[in-house]
């Protein structure tokens, strides 16, 4: 289990071109690609240029605007998402140009990446190295690049859509050039002020998050109130951490489950609809002491990604994801506790007064230095001091605005895109019921898509009731005490069918999976059977035979004492 930092990075890692990516990168299918060059420094004092690359996919009839999409990170590229946004946004495609554009400094727009492991000694050679162009990595100077674009597309106006980070693009851009500007488009909105890194807005939300995966189905009927028991978990974790035995691919190990887990496992779920179904039942175990189920949903979900990337293999040779760009954006523009033009030998006495004069309430249930320690800041204490642009007013103009949030976010909270729609005169906020991050892919119904169809027609969009697409999974207790032999049989079977949906979601394309049981064990999904093999969700108790996948066949049911029972599901 690790830091979300370590991720980061790691992912940044596999995102990293390989020899072979030295040729030009191939314009998407169906697209027109092309960059234009723009100053590092429009003021002279950094000499250099950028390429801001695009590509555009083009009206299929009368165009009514230009929609410019900008990703994530801070440090995502766009132009490798292209056929994925072809398809997402087809409902759309007959009215408007779709332009993706690479921000400075990532994918096709001049990729900065010197950054390849996560120490802060690192980061801040990183920075060194990057020298006074860091400065020119903010959301004010890729604002800037997208008006400078939209001249030489010779465009009056222009519809910005960001998601996450590239929602505070769009929001400067409209600042910036409000009679330039068509309408906004926020997925999963951060605003124009200072990034919330420390996540402290999500923790916030959190108990809410739980209470609504957890309000039908098995979950409500086992869980009394996620919210609660994820406070009593985090103090059953307390400073030392949770010893745990869980079910590993050579056997079975102990794995040490600590606060700064939980924390991490509850962001990573915005992302995850089978880990954020799972998450109120796990953490209702976490607070009896049994951490098995939330190392069990965090192993799955990192064995998921794995398969995807397997069945999906990647054609693109081209970096998806700029950590340095990342870095100089966070350490210039995040909620920080010192200036990021102080001197870095200042900081950490600057963090130090920081945490006390927060106190522990905007952290709970976690402590400060849990969250600090999960955040990326310890990185920014070695960054270079950086002078700090202009900011913009927080009112945003006069245009229309639509604010697309999935209640299940916890990046970017419900509670945060109420504050960025407010600031709008003329916003819509469409909140969407059991998704996180990212609306528009996420959403698997199209609800935000039609909605976000709808409202460039000037109609207002209808609600969303995107129903969850995993039943929350129940409350299992660590022992089978009280328990009949159907019943183990039964909650067994379901759990490993619940895991092969969250395979099956993440690779399609395969035709057998190997699962683990919780405690010990293992079984086989094939397209039409479940095999399992002394497979012990509970304590002590073992459960073995054959099954289809609607979970119906023959299983023996072994106890600690080693009776035998066969059951017929």
């Amino acid at each position: 289990m690790r830091s979300l930092t370590a991720v980061l990075l790691a992912l940044a890692a596999l995102a990293l071109p390989t020899a072979a990516s030295a040729a030009a990168p191939k314009c998407p299918e169906g697209a027109r690609c092309g960059s234009i060059k723009v100053p590092v420094d429009r003021a002279g004092t950094v000499p250099g240029t950028y390429p801001i690359a695009y590509a555009t996919l083009p009206a299929s009839g009368p165009r009514a605007g230009t929609i410019f999409f900008l990703a994530g990170g801070p440090g995502e590229a766009a132009v490798i998402y292209t056929k994925e946004i072809a398809e997402l946004l087809k409902p759309i495609r007959s009215a408007y140009d779709i332009v993706l554009v690479d921000q400075r400094g990532t994918g096709r727009s001049g990729d900065v990446e010197c950054l390849e492991s996560g120490s802060s000694s690192v980061a801040r050679e990183c920075g060194k190295e990057l020298g006074d162009r860091r400065a020119f990595l903010s959301t004010k100077e890729t604002a800037r690049d997208l008006d400078d674009l939209r001249a030489a597309f010779g465009l009056d106006k222009i519809i910005p859509l960001g998601v996450s980070y590239g929602t505070k693009v769009a929001g400067e851009y409209a600042r910036r050039f409000p009679d330039r500007t068509q309408a906004v488009v926020l997925d999963s909105p951060v605003g124009v002020g200072p990034i919330d890194l420390l996540f402290l807005e999500g923790i916030a939300a959190a108990p809410r998050v739980l209470r609504e995966s957890c309000a039908t189905g098995p979950c409500a009927q086992t869980v009394k109130d996620p919210g609660v028991s994820l406070y009593a978990a985090v103090k059953r974790v307390g400073t030392r951490g949770l010893r745990t035995p869980v079910r590993r691919e050579d056997g079975v190990r102990t794995a040490t489950v600590e606060e700064s887990d939980v924390l991490e496992t509850l962001l990573l779920g915005d992302a995850d609809q089978t880990l954020r179904a799972d998450m109120p039942a796990a953490v209702a175990s976490l607070a009896r002491g049994d951490g098995a189920p939330l190392v069990h949903v965090v192993d799955r979900l990192y064995k998921s990604v794995a398969a995807q990337v397997v069945d999906e293999p990647t054609s693109e040779e081209e970096p998806g994801f700029s950590v340095s760009r990342y870095l100089a954006t966070a350490c210039l523009e995040s909620t920080l506790p010192w200036s990021p033009a102080s001197a870095p030998s200042t900081r950490r006495a600057a963090r130090s007064e920081y945490l006390k004069r927060l106190g522990s309430r905007p952290f709970a249930p976690f402590r400060p230095s849990a969250v600090w320690e999960n955040s990326v800041f310890d990185l920014c204490v070695g960054w270079p001091a950086t002078p700090v642009p202009e900011p913009v007013p927080d009112a945003g103009p006069d245009v229309p605005v639509l604010v697309l949030s999935g209640r299940s976010d916890l990046r970017t909270p419900l509670e945060l895109a109420t504050r960025v729609a407010a600031a709008y005169p003329r916003a819509t906020l469409l909140d969407v019921p059991n998704v996180g991050h990212s609306v528009l892919t996420a959403d698997r119904t199209r609800c935000a898509v039609q909605g976000l169809q709808t409202f460039l027609s000037g109609a207002a969009p209808a609600p969303c009731t995107t129903p969850p697409a995993y039943t929350a999974a129940r409350y299992l207790p660590a022992s089978a005490k009280g328990l009949s032999a159907p019943e183990i049989a039964r909650y067994t079977v379901e759990a490993l069918l619940h895991d092969l949906d969250a395979f099956r979601q993440a690779a399609s394309r395969f035709t057998s999976f190997d699962l683990n049981g919780l405690r010990s064990g293992s079984a086989t999904a094939t397209k039409s059977r479940l095999r399992l093999r002394k497979v012990a969700w509970f304590r002590g108790v073992t459960v073995s035979g054959t099954v289809t996948l609607k979970g119906k066949g023959r299983v023996t049911v072994r106890d600690a004492g080693g009776r035998v029972r066969t059951v017929r599901l």
